[in-house]
């Protein structure tokens, strides 16, 4: 029994031997590999957008002109009371007519008129021989429209221009009988000076005086008077008034603002 297990144990030796010379040594077992540590991905690129040109215009003719300057429009005065309206010369006119400014003032119902001459002479002559007895000769003055209505009130007498004047303040002479007189304005015209109004019926009526200041070396002709119902919103209008004896039929005269 022990002969057959001592044959045994060498049989599975011998079997044993040669499975391992057939197969060959066993591979070693290689260590298990470490894996690199995970690496931190990339960030993403983002396109940066490429700007888009905008092409400047090229300038075309009409562009680079030079553009024509706009006239400027004379502005219209303001013909109220307070204010200043500046006139032109006139070389047909004699400097005597010629208003070249008028200024006015307003204290409560007192209008005070300052004419500007363009020449204003030491003395004049007046109630000229071949004008008839009543003809309107000579004048300065300023028309009122008292309640700023050309509905109501009339024309200028004087001059027969405009509508809707309610009073007159002015220096005026009318022919007279007698002959040529010749003086300084501020005495041949004494008492000359005086407010006028138009009445409901269309007449007119003289009222109260006003009085009239001469400055030959400044060329100013100053005329005040109290004219009823005056406000700062009444509207003037100034004038010049002179027939001439040789042209009776064709007055000279000058003016601002007119309508």
């Amino acid at each position: 029994m022990m002969n057959t297990n001592r044959h045994l144990l060498v049989l599975c030796f011998v079997i044993l031997s040669l499975c391992v010379s057939s197969c060959g040594a066993a591979p070693a077992l290689s260590p298990t590999a470490t894996l690199p540590p995970t690496s931190t991905p990339l960030p993403t690129l983002t396109d940066t957008p490429v700007p888009t040109s905008t092409a400047t215009p090229i300038p075309t003719p009409a562009d680079t002109a030079t553009p024509e300057p706009t006239a400027t429009a004379t502005p219209t005065p303001i013909c109220k009371t307070g204010n200043t309206i500046q006139g032109t010369t006139d070389s047909n006119l004699p400097g005597y007519l010629d208003l070249t400014k008028v200024s006015t003032s307003l204290v409560g119902t007192k209008l005070t008129v300052v004419f500007n001459l363009k020449e204003l002479p030491d003395k004049i002559t007046i109630n000229q021989k071949d004008l008839k007895q009543g003809q309107s000769e000579i004048a300065w003055g300023v028309a009122i429209d008292v309640d700023h209505n050309p509905e109501t009130g009339g024309k200028v007498f004087m001059t027969g221009a405009g509508y809707g004047y309610d009073a007159f303040l002015q220096t005026f002479h009318f022919k007279q009988a007698g002959g040529e007189r010749t003086g300084p304005i501020n005495l041949i015209f004494q008492g000359e000076t005086l407010v006028w109004k138009i009445l409901s019926n269309g007449g007119i009526s003289s009222g109260a005086a006003g009085s009239m200041k001469v400055d030959t070396q400044a060329k100013t002709l100053t005329l005040t008077g109290t004219i009823p119902n005056i406000t700062p919103d009444s509207t003037l209008y100034f004038y010049s008034f002179y027939a001439d004896a040789k042209n009776p039929g064709s007055p000279m005269m000058d003016e601002l603002c007119q309508r």
